[in-house]
């Protein structure tokens, strides 16, 4: 199953952006988030979100960031959105990425992937290799942006 732009979505809410997505959704090896997991991000909104994927009946279940979940992405974080007198947003960063790749994301059965090859194998003993990127065109001035220009 691949899914992406769920941007804080819960089942059992009344959202109706999302259409027929909700609960039971029919069991599947992986489930592929492509990104956009939120609106904008947040410590409090990465907890909330985890419970959808984790809801999901899915062998595995893989995460990438998109261009909305901003504090995942540390260089966009750093220099658009940290301000320099609240030590909280300078954590932001680090605490986004260790909650997607901590123990509630372990709980939710979620597995956060970065930029890169990464290789699974399931239980049926069936493998495959995905490449992942959060990466895109810049757009809009949103999260890991890269120029139109620049070859990724």
């Amino acid at each position: 199953m691949i899914i992406s732009d769920t941007h804080n979505y819960q089942f059992g809410t009344a959202d109706e952006r999302h259409g027929n997505f909700r609960l039971p959704t029919p069991k599947v090896d992986v489930l592929l988030h492509c990104g956009d997991l939120t609106m904008t991000g947040g410590i409090s909104t990465y907890k909330g979100v985890l419970n959808m994927p984790g809801s999901i009946d899915a062998e595995l279940k893989l995460v990438i960031a998109g261009n909305h979940d901003l504090s995942l992405d540390g260089p966009f974080w750093r220099k658009k959105l940290c301000d320099d007198d609240r030590p909280e947003d300078h954590a932001e960063h680090a605490d986004a990425v260790a909650l997607m790749t901590g123990p509630l994301a372990k709980e939710a059965g979620v597995t956060y992937l970065e930029e890169g090859l990464n290789t699974f194998t399931l239980k049926n003993g069936a493998k495959f290799t995905i490449y992942t990127s959060p990466y895109q065109p810049e757009f809009c001035g949103w999260a890991f942006p890269y120029e139109r220009d620049e070859d990724r």
